[in-house]
């Protein structure tokens, strides 16, 4: 008896590995506006996870030959994919987008403390006029108009 389970065993494993779907055709599952659950029940696990420009990145390794890698992507945004298909390159750098990052930056603030100024002035203005006391009001550059 023991020498039947030995035999069966590996016929169940070639059973068991036989009855799965190659996960290249799993990945074809995979549909627009899925949440990111869906998607793991559907096609599995990635192989590697990013985040890139507010996007979740899932990486896919598939082996549709057995042999060789075949990359696909799934992007996320808000949960839900909006992208599936081959991997995309950034238009930019790492380095460059944290060039351009910092630059916007700096012209966000330098817009915010001109914006907090002048509400600053109109509120200082407008104090004045409730009170009754008027101020000068600003003629433009050089000082007369």
């Amino acid at each position: 008896m023991r020498s039947s389970a030995a035999a069966l065993a590996p016929l169940a494993c070639l059973f068991f590995v036989g009855c799965q779907t190659p996960k290249h055709v799993e990945f074809t599952r995979i549909k627009e506006g899925m949440v990111k659950g869906d998607v793991v029940e559907a096609a599995g696990n990635p192989s590697r996870t990013q985040r890139w420009q507010g996007k979740d990145r899932w990486i896919y390794e598939l082996y549709p030959d057995g042999v060789h890698a075949d990359i696909r992507e799934v992007h996320f945004t808000e949960g839900r994919v909006t992208y599936i298909g081959t991997p995309t390159v950034p238009e930019v750098s790492a380095e460059e987008q944290d060039r351009l990052n910092a630059e916007s930056n700096i012209a966000e603030e330098k817009r915010l403390e001109t914006e907090k100024a002048a509400a600053a002035a109109a509120k200082a203005n407008a104090a004045d006029v409730l009170s009754g006391q008027s101020r000068p009001q600003p003629t433009g550059p050089g000082g007369a108009d």
